[in-house]
């Protein structure tokens, strides 16, 4: 995929990585990223990279599929006065459990996946995206709704 990228478009800096980042090296990545997009599929991951976006004041586009339902969200990079990941989300909470347990219609990551690209290349071309939003995709009506997201002010990663 990074190679044709780089075909079609010989002026981006594609760089593709191939094994789990952590510690000083999730970091460093994020540090050189103009923005971050997470569709991972476990809170661990998630959170760890939301920690990584806020010290780094980096934008997060968020992403998540299970079962017939997609969720997407646009975090930072003015944490001060935007939402972070945790802000929306516990990492006592994991409820949901994953995508093995509870499966994930195949084209709603997709979906997903598609509507993260659009966010990510608005903010590379400086068109800005609401923050404070998480959109919300039910596959089974085929509705999108908006839901408002606020910061929470005693949140242990961006407050």
């Amino acid at each position: 995929a990074a190679e044709r990228l780089r075909k079609i478009n010989p002026g981006i800096e594609v760089v593709a990585v191939n094994e789990r980042l952590r510690g000083d090296a999730l970091d460093a990545a994020v540090g050189d990223a103009d923005v971050v997009l997470d569709g991972s599929d476990n809170f661990a991951t998630r959170f760890e990279v939301n920690r990584a976006c806020v010290a780094r004041s980096r934008r997060l586009v968020s992403g998540s599929a299970i079962r017939l339902e997609g969720q997407l969200a646009v975090f930072g990079p003015d944490y001060a006065h935007s939402p972070c990941y945790a802000c929306v989300y516990s990492e006592e909470d994991e409820t949901l459990g994953g995508c093995a347990g509870n499966g994930v219609l195949a084209p709603i990551p997709g979906v997903i996946g598609t509507m993260m690209a659009v966010e990510a290349l608005k903010h590379l071309a400086c068109i800005d995206s609401p923050r404070g939003t998480l959109r919300l995709f039910d596959a089974f009506s085929g509705d999108f709704r908006s839901v408002a997201i606020a910061k929470d002010p005693g949140c242990a990663t961006c407050a």
